[in-house]
């Protein structure tokens, strides 16, 4: 059983590294503790078919309430799809708990000759235009 277990965790592991998670939603009902996130999941063999809806329902601690998927092996509530949109949240939380270049001042070097950068109003410039 245990291998079983491992070779749908990887292949949920590919669905979510090939991109088949896609349209990923969170929402949180008013007066509620719970989250839904939401995703549509491709089908990995048959593209010509619309894709599955899977959702999971965490507490605020992250801990999987409940999940399902309109897949066949959905109904039982442990599909591959299912897996992929888990790895897709871990993921997001992952990429928003690290910081991005953007996030954090200027860091490039000065050269050593200068100790800092005073910036200065730029003069204004009125072209003259002539008539021929």
């Amino acid at each position: 059983m245990q291998e079983f277990k491992s070779h749908k965790s990887l292949e949920s592991y590919e669905t979510f590294c090939c991109g088949w998670v896609q349209d990923l939603a969170i929402y949180k009902p008013p007066n509620a503790q719970n989250t839904v996130v939401l995703a549509k999941v491709m089908h990995s063999r048959r593209l010509c078919e619309p894709p599955l809806i899977s959702w999971v329902i965490f507490t605020p601690s992250g801990q999987v309430c409940s999940a399902h998927c309109t897949c066949m092996a959905g109904v039982a509530e442990s599909c591959t799809h299912v897996g992929a949109l888990l790895f897709m949240v871990d993921a997001c939380v992952r990429l928003k708990e690290k910081a991005t270049v953007t996030d954090e001042p200027a860091y490039w070097k000065l050269p050593s000759s200068i100790n800092k950068v005073v910036p200065k109003q730029p003069k204004t410039h009125q072209h003259q235009h002539r008539m021929s």
